[in-house]
């Protein structure tokens, strides 16, 4: 399970912790192959070295 409250950076930078589920919850449906496990790496990484989470602003992809 994904703690979105962990995620501040990426909250803070999306715009709203309810922007933040939105574009995870969407690109769960884009990529169904990305595990929970695999996204709180990715999450974990881009919080750690302050990458920008584009990632995640392209749910469409």
């Amino acid at each position: 399970m994904i703690d979105y409250d962990k995620y501040q950076f990426h909250i803070k930078v999306i715009g709203s912790k309810e922007d933040f589920i939105k574009h995870i919850e969407e690109f769960k449906k884009a990529a169904p192959y990305y595990t929970e496990e695999d996204i709180v790496t990715i999450l974990d990484e881009e919080q750690d070295k302050k990458i920008r989470p584009s990632f995640w602003n392209r749910p469409w992809m």
